[in-house]
Formats: structure tokens, sequence, C-alpha cells
């Protein structure tokens, strides 16, 4: 699976017709046994739904800034 739970992503394609492209939300929950799979959720507080293909990754929830020293 390409998202996980907690991943930040960005509508890049909209099949319902909701001008919802280019928004950003959060992955809230998958279920590979439907088309609209990947349940997120907007910042004001909406909850939809989208096939894996209609969003892009824009933030992993873990970090890889994790090993930065300053010498």
């Amino acid at each position: 699976m390409k998202y996980k739970v907690g991943d930040k992503v960005r509508v890049v394609k909209d099949i319902l017709g909701s001008n919802l492209v280019g928004y950003e939300c959060e992955v809230t929950s998958i279920d590979n046994s439907e088309t609209l799979n990947i349940g997120v959720n907007f910042p004001d507080g909406i909850e939809t739904y989208f096939a894996q293909g209609e969003l892009e990754l824009i933030n992993e929830t873990s970090s890889s800034n994790d090993d930065v020293s300053f010498n």
C-alpha cells in the first residue's frame, strides 16, 4: 500500500467532482475491500474517501531528519 494512516496527502484527482483537487488532508483509514478505500480528514473536520490514484503523498509521518548532527 502506498499510504498509511497518518500520512499527509494532497488531492490530485477527484472522480466524484467535489472540487477538492489541490486540498491537503490526512489519511485516517484504509479499507482495501472498497474502491474509494482511503479515508481522509480535512483540516476543517470534513471526512471523506478517495481511491489511491486520486491522492499524492506530501509528507510521511516518519521523520528522516533524526540523524542530523552539527559539528
